[in-house]
């Protein structure tokens, strides 16, 4: 019943004609639960419940899968992260570049990082993102916009969530979305996420097989959806 001030919406006089769809509206009711013993059987049947997903593990042997080496390879850490286990973890590797997101601030700052590498005669092959936090999405979208600007990229690139709490955890499990999408839109590139539950000296070994696009550790036993 309000008044519509019809001249603010077309200050010039000239009103547009819009189409609407030429299929028939679904008419479907949608009955409030007045007690009626219908109305509440609609409303508990199993089509009008919430529908949950939730992603279901099962234990894997890594020794299932073929080891493959690699020569360079760049962390990018989201946080003060303790470089030492990190370091010991990549003995294997013959380069190893350590970088802060706060270094990395911009598609540009990734595309010198990277030629800079090459420039160095380094080819990167992998790099691996690692975090112990939940706000992450704004460092993983300046990573993927740097990956995705490379004329030559790394064939890998690994998403390390270390859950410190309940909330860091369930951030970091919505990554599995990455590494089930990012083979569409960044052609070349393997992107695969690894769940941790503490730091643990898994991740070249993970870079090195291949397999399930995600991997899950806890108390030391490693699982796959």
């Amino acid at each position: 019943g309000a008044i519509v001030a019809w001249t603010d919406l077309y200050p010039t006089g000239v009103q547009t004609r819009l189409s609407l769809p030429t299929y028939p509206f679904n008419r479907q009711s949608f009955w409030l639960n007045t007690g009626s013993s219908q109305h509440a059987e609609e409303a508990h049947s199993p089509s009008a419940q919430i529908q949950q997903f939730v992603e279901c593990w099962e234990k894997e042997d890594v020794s299932q899968s073929m080891p493959i080496g690699f020569s360079t390879v760049v962390y990018v850490l989201a946080q003060d992260t303790e470089q030492a286990w990190l370091e010991a973890d990549s003995e294997d590797v013959t380069h190893v570049v350590f970088c802060r997101v706060d270094e990395l601030e911009s598609q540009a700052d990734y595309e010198r990082l990277f030629a800079q590498l090459q420039s160095e005669g380094k080819s990167v092959d992998a790099v691996v993102y690692v975090s112990t936090g939940e706000d992450d999405y704004g460092h993983i979208h300046t990573l993927l916009q740097g990956l995705h600007s490379l004329t030559k990229r790394p064939s890998q690139l690994l998403l390390v969530g270390i859950a410190q709490t309940a909330l860091s955890g369930c951030a970091q499990e919505s990554w599995i979305g990455y590494a089930r999408s990012l083979s569409m839109s960044l052609a070349r590139v393997s992107c695969r996420v690894l769940l941790l539950s503490e730091p643990e000296a898994v991740i070249t070994e993970e870079l090195g097989h291949r397999g399930s696009s995600v991997v899950r550790y806890r108390a030391g036993e490693r699982s796959v959806p």
